[in-house]
């Protein structure tokens, strides 16, 4: 069963957020009374994995050359440790989590509208998930590879980001795409859930409003987003 926790994180301490995000955040407060809400620094993501993993994970931690990708790495290893639902900061909550949500499934994600992968953008698993192992497995052996990106966006998103979650639950459940994935065995059996195709909008355009911070400026030119770090 998926605890009953909502995560989310950036690099500054919660009270120095600009106002629009704490507007956001508090959306998620204020539909869901009955879910503890736990916001997460820069500074406490380092130390969280360094508490609570071993000190190879924090050399892969301290090796990202993106605070996005270190906050991706969090996800995974909090979420895995702690359970709960992950949702990125730039988010509004529009119905409550109950309504959409089904706490008895141990991993839920959704894909992302009109393709075949899934997005780190919100998911919800409980404590110790096989496809949150299986996801740390991949990042890892990544990691090890070293591979050298001219892209950014490559080196994001295959050591961090969708490319790599994709790939490990895909993995897992044995199969090549996300179609009538929730009926495979394997799914059954994990009691995985995955919101792909139509039902994709129940999440992207019903349960939340994305307003992506990292391509625009809704939150001012303080906030520091992705695609606006260097890549070196």
């Amino acid at each position: 069963m998926i605890p009953k926790i909502i995560w989310q994180t950036y690099e500054s301490e919660y009270d120095n957020l600009p106002q629009l995000a704490k507007d956001l955040s508090s959306t998620w407060i204020d539909k869901n009374p009955d879910w503890e809400y736990r916001y997460v620094s820069g500074k406490e993501r380092r130390e969280f994995v360094k508490d609570n993993f071993s000190q190879e994970w924090l050399e892969i931690y301290d090796s990202y050359k993106f605070n996005a990708m270190r906050s991706d790495l969090w996800r995974y290893l909090c979420i895995f440790k702690l359970g709960g639902l992950y949702v990125d900061l730039d988010t509004t909550c529009n119905i409550k989590i109950s309504e959409w949500l089904d706490l008895n499934k141990n991993f839920i994600i959704t894909t992302e509208s009109g393709f075949n992968s899934v997005t780190q953008l919100i998911f919800a698993a409980d404590k110790e998930s096989p496809f949150l192992k299986n996801t740390l497995r991949l990042i890892k052996s990544e990691y090890i590879k070293n591979i050298k990106y001219l892209d950014k966006i490559d080196y994001m998103k295959n050591n961090t980001g969708y490319e790599v979650l994709t790939k490990s639950i895909l993995n897992y459940l044995k199969i090549t795409n996300f179609y009538n994935c929730n009926d495979k065995d394997s799914a059954v059996i994990n009691k995985f859930y995955c919101f792909y195709g139509e039902d994709s909008k129940i999440v992207h355009n019903k349960a939340i409003t994305h307003h992506h911070a990292g391509i625009t400026d809704i939150f001012g030119s303080e906030y520091v987003s992705w695609i606006n770090e260097e890549y070196r």
